[in-house]
């Protein structure tokens, strides 16, 4: 073999070799680019469920929102509600003739009774002449109507004041209220 077959054959092997590189190379370059392929379209489907998680999020929060506010109208709506209910309900016990205040007086009294021995009470100035009860002193208060009743040495009071008993009254059903709304 001669010189000049030797560099043939050196170079066919070089090129066969060079050739077998570049198949190589193409097929890893073909494999790199199906994998980020691949990667890519996991990105874009990972993307698109959390972008929709994220619109699902935000729409709830709006919504709750919505519901909360709508509830919070409703609420204030009843609170004006009751609050003039009450407002009506005590200018109504003020303008009873005094036969009236004088019954519901005598029933509140016999209500304190029952929990406390009664020595005084205290009414409206223009209800005492209404307490008729022996050995209960009347004095009178700064309340639109009802009765405070205490006991002998006045530790231990009840209110059963027309002013009390709407508040408490009027208080309960706001809170039954936002109970319900709130839940």
């Amino acid at each position: 073999m001669g010189i000049e077959e030797v560099k043939h054959h050196i170079g066919e092997e070089a090129k066969q070799k060079a050739k077998l590189l570049m198949n190589e190379a193409d097929a890893e370059v073909k494999r790199i680019q199906q994998s980020t392929m691949q990667q890519l379209k996991e990105y874009k489907e990972q993307q698109k469920a959390h972008a929709a998680q994220v619109v699902e999020v935000a729409r709830k929060k709006e919504l709750a929102a919505a519901e909360f506010e709508g509830k919070r109208l409703v609420l204030d709506k009843k609170k004006a509600m009751i609050t003039a209910a009450v407002d009506e309900t005590k200018k109504m016990l003020c303008e009873l003739k005094s036969s009236e205040r004088k019954h519901i007086i005598e029933k509140l009294l016999r209500c304190a009774q029952r929990e406390l021995d009664v020595h005084s009470v205290v009414v409206n100035k223009e209800d005492t002449s209404l307490v008729t009860v022996s050995g209960v002193t009347v004095r009178a208060g700064d309340i639109s109507g009802g009765l405070i009743a205490e006991n002998k040495s006045e530790t231990i009071s009840i209110d059963l004041s027309f002013d009390t008993l709407l508040e408490e009254t009027k208080q309960r059903h706001l809170n039954e209220l936002s109970e319900v709304l709130f839940r």
